[in-house]
């Protein structure tokens, strides 16, 4: 009976415990509670108490409290070696801890004592009692203590992230949300921000970003600002100028041409000087400054050193690049240290592995692998005029991270993450930050890369594994997989159970948390519904090589990890029964989100409205598999009851188009065709996903009413954006790299030139796309450039597109290329080939109720491959001419089509299957 009633107690006082997040390092029930929703507030004289005041959810009156009584009820904030401070702490009897951005808390009898080690901590202070009012202000007597492990939190994406939140307000509006962000990460201890665009610095958003900035500041939050060791970009080197025409080391990565030179001390200067020149624009004292080096992260060539130029060469040995990494950051510092003597450093000094200590005896015994990274890192710390600089390196095991520490004892160290892809919506292998803590806070900058984009659950589980890094569910890394593309978006229990709700709640509120811990811990991945075998294919390479860096040349070779993922048909199931549960999840949720602020509802909205895509895309790859294993047991009956079933069940538009044409390939079939395997193809079972590094970016509503030429440019069309195409305008793209992802292209009024879009020569990959209206006037008469858009590349994917009321996708001089699981709805044809051989083209549906007479065109293109196609209401399904020879067509359905294949003059043989279907006349 004792025990009983003694577990009764405990559930009691378990439920009457405040939720709070980051969790307090020592919290003290004294018994009973008070109402503070009406008390008064009095605080020191001092801005961060003074933005303490209006974080404690009191609604009495606030003013500036002189030290001297503290009898009447009402809340007191101020820090501890004040005269006010030192009033409170000896009233109240307080322990305040003797840490950096610490805090004590009395709270009892409708008296509540906030005071800090300093003036931050006072307002973490004040933010906590925030959690403890979160009740209806019903507030727990309680004495509570609580400090940092990891002083610097932060990480967050300002550009990719916080701004994004805020899109579709006015600049003032956005400016207001922003402030709403930040005030959000203050209430979970966290003090960094990033991603801080250069485009912004002449933009009518300066105004914004600097009153932004300073707000932040004021708050804790210190913005990290990012640049390189380059003298020049494309953007503002001399004209001309070109990586083949510069000396020394340039265009290194994806991303664009950089224009390097250690020995150009001038250069340098002369760059760093324009880079304060930027930073002053937004007005902070104490900005910090990430400044990554030639971006070459291996210990056989660091930065390309082997390809510096004979200046270089003459005033360094090979084994002093150390030499030249510290004359180029002296100058750095001392061109600061004149203008803006508050900034500080932090680099990821090549190589920036620190676990490459963790590799066998053996080869760190090579002369040059010690002259890469050992000595490298020794003499560059020794040599370095800024020993506050800190050297940005990624997680490793603790027994690497000790001999590091032995090599560099007194160098700040900033922790990252080894690229985790965060495939899912919850993200928790940040639990293993503590590997590397250090007590006293040698890590001056604890964690970067918190979240790009601002998933904010992610992002609080990272802050509170900083600010206790031994919270419940904390792991050591071990060295061998700092993330898993499963485990570590389901579990471990103790965080879903433990640390999940509490940050719903505390970000969400009580209302909504229970649906968002639902979505959060579902474990659905969207990037590998988007493309499993992409995504399946980048995971492995990370779990064969713990190390590897996807914007480098690959792994190591020889590396070995865990054991590899292998993707199932049990597992698209789950994935499936996941992206369900989000999307009534939601359902349900939708009712309680009224009333959120813009960037919650807006982020709120984001995932609501994905859901369902996420539930087809489930779906069409169960449907897929379940397909494959029917047409695998000789039935193709029950294939096509699959694929109908399906094609029924999905509301995405495309999905239920690709499943539609499967269904009616299935359903005239005795048995499948042979049908050309896809080895040697690009496709999702072979193609990895590129990364366009550093490109243009288009999002929102773009219009375009005269041509715009892109040469050498790399330019990524976001999500939902949606250019509008008027009179002459158009694009054309020479060279780059240009990737739209679930934009929509829209034609207005008389279009005036012969094609809206036209690429060449750089890599071209549409998908999830929507083309409409592009129809134009050709006054040069150019068969070719007939055509909406007009692609000329060797490396061209088209898939899952929509294109509409315009003449055709033209591919002119493509080489290999593929065109998947696209709807053509054309006024003209739907897709014309010319002199683009190696071309496949499958799962696409081809109408011809928009008036296109043709399906699709074949012209002087040998070996191409079409099937698995639906051709509907045309003249003529595919028309091949000009020596179109050595085709395949297998496994397509025509339905009314007058005819199904006109082959005039090609030379060679038309591989035609029996297994097309062919509904009307014959071919």
């Amino acid at each position: 009976m004792s025990v009983l009633i003694f577990c009764a107690a405990l559930s009691c006082h378990a439920l009457a415990r405040p939720v709070l997040q980051p969790e307090v390092k020592e919290y003290r029930a004294l018994g009973g509670a008070f109402d503070a929703k009406s008390l008064p507030v009095f605080h020191q004289r001092q801005r961060q108490c003074e933005i303490a005041s209006g974080e404690t959810r009191a609604k009495g009156v606030v003013s500036v409290w002189n030290g001297r009584s503290a009898s009447a009820p009402g809340i007191y904030i101020a820090v501890a070696d004040s005269e006010c401070g030192r009033f409170l702490t000896k009233r109240f009897g307080m322990s305040v801890p003797e840490r950096e951005q610490g805090y004590a808390i009395t709270a009892k009898g409708g008296r509540v004592a906030i005071v800090g080690r300093d003036p931050f901590g006072a307002l973490y202070g004040a933010v906590t009692f925030r959690q403890m009012a979160a009740d209806g202000g019903r507030v727990e007597s309680a004495v509570v203590r609580d400090w940092p492990d990891i002083l610097e939190r932060g990480g967050v994406s300002f550009g990719r992230g916080l701004w994004k939140w805020t899109a579709g307000l006015d600049a003032a509006g956005r400016a207001e949300e922003v402030k709403r962000c930040i005030d959000e990460l203050v209430r979970h201890k966290i003090n960094g921000m990033e991603d801080v665009f250069l485009k912004w610095a002449d933009s009518p958003s300066i105004a914004v970003c600097r009153d932004v900035f300073i707000y932040a500041r004021e708050r804790g939050i210190r913005t990290m600002f990012g640049t390189g060791t380059e003298l020049w970009t494309n953007g503002n080197c001399p004209k001309g100028m070109t990586p083949a025409k510069w000396p020394c080391v340039a265009g290194v990565r994806s991303w664009g041409d950089k224009y390097y030179c250690w020995a150009d001390d001038m250069e340098i200067e002369n760059s760093a000087n324009r880079f304060i020149d930027y930073l002053m624009r937004f007005g902070l004292e104490d900005p910090l400054v990430y400044i990554h080096p030639v971006d070459s992260n291996t210990v056989e060539d660091p930065e390309c050193w082997s390809r510096r130029c004979a200046r270089c060469r003459a005033r360094w040995k090979d084994d002093e690049r150390w030499k030249a990494s510290a004359n180029l950051f002296n100058i750095w510092r001392r061109a600061f240290d004149r203008r803006l003597p508050g900034a500080s450093f932090v680099s990821p000094v090549v190589p920036y592995a620190i676990a490459y200590l963790s590799r066998c005896p053996a080869e760190r015994r090579d002369a040059r692998w010690r002259m890469n990274v050992t000595d490298y890192w020794t003499k560059l710390d020794a040599a370095l005029d800024d020993k506050n600089m800190a050297f940005a390196a990624w997680i490793a095991p603790r027994a690497a991270f000790d001999e590091y520490r032995r090599m560099l004892p007194r160098r700040p160290v900033c922790c990252c993450d080894t690229y985790p892809p965060n495939p899912g919506l919850f993200l928790t292998c940040r639990r293993k930050l503590g590997t590397m803590y250090e007590p006293g806070g040698r890590i001056a900058y604890g964690v970067t890369g918190t979240d790009a984009y601002a998933r904010w659950e992610s992002c609080f589980l990272a802050a509170e594994y900083a600010w206790n890094v031994h919270a419940p569910g904390w792991e050591p890394y071990d060295g061998v997989n700092y993330w898993h593309p499963v485990l570590d978006t389901t579990g471990p229990d103790v965080v879903m159970t433990n640390l999940l709700p509490r940050i719903c709640r505390t970000f969400w509120g009580e209302s909504l948390s229970p649906y968002m811990c639902k979505v959060m811990s579902s474990g659905v991945l969207p990037k590998y519904l988007e493309d499993p075998a992409g995504t399946v294919r980048g995971w492995n390479r990370t779990l064969r090589d713990p190390n590897y860096d996807p914007l480098q040349n690959g792994e190591r070779r020889g590396a070995k990890g865990k054991a590899q993922f292998v993707d199932t048909l049990d597992f698209k199931r789950k994935q499936f029964a996941a992206a369900e549960s989000c999307v009534r999840a939601f359902a349900a949720a939708r009712r309680h989100a009224d009333s959120l602020p813009h960037f919650k509802r807006r982020y709120f909205e984001s995932l609501a409205d994905d859901a369902p895509l996420w539930r087809d895309q489930a779906l069409e790859l169960v449907a897929g598999g379940e397909i494959d294993a029917a047409l695998e047991a000789a039935d193709p009956g029950r294939a096509k009851n699959i694929a109908t079933k399906a094609a029924n069940r999905v509301q995405t538009p495309g999905i239920r188009s690709r499943l539609e044409c499967r269904a009616s390939v299935l359903s005239a079939r005795s048995g499948d065709p042979e049908v050309p395997p896809k080895e040697g193809w690009p496709g999702r079972s072979s193609r990895s996903k590129r990364e366009l590094g550093q490109a243009e970016v288009w999002q929102g509503e773009k219009t375009i009413d005269s041509p715009i030429v892109l040469n050498r440019r790399n330019v990524h069309v976001m999500s939902g954006a949606r250019i509008v195409l008027k009179g002459a305008g158009c694009i054309r793209i020479g060279l780059g790299r240009f990737c739209a992802e679930g934009a929509e292209f829209v034609g207005e009024g008389v279009l005036t030139n012969a094609w809206r879009v036209y690429a060449s020569g750089g890599r071209i990959e549409l998908v999830n796309c929507r083309f409409k209206g592009l129809a134009t006037f050709n006054p040069g008469g150019a068969r070719w450039f007939h055509g909406g858009i007009s692609l000329t590349s060797p490396d061209v994917r088209v898939a899952g597109c929509r294109f509409e009321g315009m003449q055709s996708l033209t591919l002119v001089n493509a080489g290999k290329a593929e065109i998947v699981d696209n709807l053509f709805s054309c006024t003209d044809k739907g897709l014309y080939l010319l002199n683009s051989p190696e071309v496949r083209v499958e799962r696409n549906v081809f109408n011809g109720g928009n008036g296109a007479q043709q399906g699709m065109e074949i012209a002087g293109s040998p070996h191409v491959t079409v099937v698995h196609n639906r051709f509907t209401g045309l003249q003529v399904g595919v028309y091949a001419r000009s020596g179109s020879s050595c085709s395949v067509l297998a496994g397509n359905a025509f339905e009314s089509c007058a005819r199904a294949l006109s082959a005039v003059d090609s030379k060679g043989t038309m591989i035609v299957d029996h297994g097309d279907i062919v509904r009307g006349r014959t071919l």
